[in-house]
């Protein structure tokens, strides 16, 4: 039953999909009006805006999240369009374009495997087609089997078939998506072979995390496990930046960390992440998801 229906739902997204990204946008203010008007998670966006940014008075935190409001109805509508591309729709309509890839292929090239830092910025649910993302004249230095990304598995069976379908759209036979729960096990079991591993880094940590100090004015406990994989395993750890600069174009970077994880302490790798992701997010705010609770 759950095979059917995960069918019948993406055949829609699929045909949802089929549109161009440019009609999509158009229902953008339409999604947006949507989320004000029911309020979605807004105690939430006002208190992580208000306590990140408590310079800002009421009229510019009210503007910050209706911004909000419209950036996360253009994630939505570009769920549906990412649906039902391909690599060479994503080139021709230049969704996402990698800026520096030369330091993810060199870090690969140069390191036992590579531990990528990433967080709920940009649009994050494009993750899977990185390898897609490469265009010419410069191509990836890796194939998709030696690239993992991982993911909280959703509630729903359904929708969590749904959207793991959805993350790997531009990469046919890819099968790289690593359950959250999974990863220190598959790591180790996989650590003689040399692979990329892109970890959202800035959940609120399952268990006990660990006190990194302030991130955006507030006390912050950070998950460990995958930075302390990367320092027992000589990983080389890259920050990956995934920057709206306008309606439809995501730039991505990547900036190392090190070089050699075992180098440097955990809590250095740590803290050096989120100062980079902290200052991405004061020169782009409303390019971070303000809804999830980050901190509690």
């Amino acid at each position: 039953m759950k095979t059917f229906w995960s069918k019948f739902v993406w055949g829609i997204l699929r045909l949802l999909g089929r549109k161009s990204l440019k009609r999509h946008y158009r229902a953008t203010r339409f999604v947006s009006w949507v989320f004000r008007k029911i309020h979605y998670r807004e105690y939430v966006i006002y208190t992580n805006l208000a306590r990140s940014f408590p310079d800002v008075k009421c009229d510019g935190l009210r503007q910050m999240v209706n911004d909000f409001y419209q950036h996360l109805a253009e994630i939505f509508v570009e769920f549906l369009y990412f649906g039902a591309s391909d690599q060479a729709r994503l080139e021709r309509d230049k969704l996402v374009q990698i800026t520096n890839g030369e330091v993810l292929n060199n870090a690969f090239m140069n390191s036992a495997s590579v531990t990528v830092l990433n967080s709920h910025a940009g649009n994050w649910e494009l993750v899977g087609g990185v390898l897609g993302y490469f265009t010419a004249p410069e191509k990836a230095a890796f194939n998709k089997d030696e690239m993992m990304v991982t993911y909280l598995k959703l509630h729903s069976p359904l929708w969590d078939e749904i959207f793991k379908k959805n993350r790997c759209a531009p990469v046919p036979g890819y099968t790289g998506l690593l359950e959250s729960m999974d990863v220190i096990k598959y790591e180790l079991q996989h650590k003689n072979e040399k692979k990329i591993y892109i970890h959202n880094n800035d959940q609120y940590p399952y268990a006990q995390g660990v006190d990194i100090g302030n991130f955006l004015n507030q006390p912050t406990i950070a998950m460990m496990a995958t930075i302390n994989l990367a320092h027992k395993l000589h990983h080389s750890v890259l920050y990956m930046n995934m920057n709206r600069v306008s309606q439809g174009h995501y730039e991505w970077s990547f900036e190392v960390i090190c070089e050699d994880a075992s180098t440097m302490e955990p809590i250095e790798i740590a803290r050096k992440y989120y100062d980079l992701l902290e200052r991405d997010i004061r020169n782009n705010p409303m390019n971070y998801i303000w809804s999830h609770k980050r901190w509690k």
